[in-house]
């Protein structure tokens, strides 16, 4: 009974300080977006990874979504693309450090009506500013486009960049237009309380009183 007391007052407290909608959802923050005022589709380069460096505005830094403005030419087209979020921890700034890669994905529908490709991305914390870029293979049976974006609405643009080999960029073509999404960090106390919970359950699992029969040796 102790066992569960303890359990259900760390719960309230969680509940009572937070709000009970905390545990369950995290806020989704738009930390870059240029996507208002993007002009017409650009259709190329195919051969190489092309992006914005980007500085992230608000205070969320878990990225989960990257959408990128593209073309489609009114038509449905089957697709696929190549996503990458590097660090400017490059000579002159340039990409270098590779924080996360989506590989090929393919077999991805975009409807005549779709404004962005969507790609969703695992939770990966980046610094302030980053550099996204992306492939976009052939697509049938047009091909598809990115397009220029327009004056940021969150966050900056501080150079697109296109790798013309591997691991040499130099900046050209862009900014692209694209909207970033992230959520922030766990803060610290939720991460204690949650320690806590699991301390206490682990306990009232080791103990000798946790048993059939209550006390041991009783009748």
């Amino acid at each position: 009974m102790k066992c569960l007391a303890r359990c259900l007052g760390i719960s309230m407290l969680l509940a009572s300080t937070f709000g009970t909608d905390t545990a369950r959802a995290i806020p989704l923050q738009v930390v870059f977006d240029n996507a208002t005022g993007a002009s017409g589709g650009i259709f190329g380069p195919g051969c190489c990874q092309v992006g914005n460096e980007v500085t992230l505005g608000g205070n969320a830094r878990r990225v989960v979504l990257l959408s990128w403005l593209v073309d489609s030419q009114d038509t449905e087209v089957t697709t696929g693309i190549e996503v990458r979020i590097y660090a400017n921890d490059g000579p002159g700034g340039a990409p270098d450090t590779l924080l996360w890669e989506s590989g090929l994905l393919t077999g991805i529908h975009v409807a005549a009506t779709d404004s962005f490709l969507d790609v969703a991305v695992p939770e990966i914390t980046v610094p302030d500013i980053v550099t996204v870029t992306s492939r976009i293979l052939d697509s049938t049976p047009v091909a598809l486009g990115r397009r220029d974006g327009g004056p940021p609405s969150v966050g900056s643009v501080n150079a697109s960049w296109v790798e013309s080999a591997p691991g040499e960029w130099h900046q050209g073509f862009g900014p692209w237009g694209m909207r970033i999404a992230a959520v922030p960090e766990t803060p610290t106390i939720l991460l204690m309380i949650a320690a806590g919970v699991l301390l206490v359950r682990l306990r009232c699992k080791r103990s000798p009183f946790n048993t059939r029969g209550g006390r041991p040796g009783a009748a």
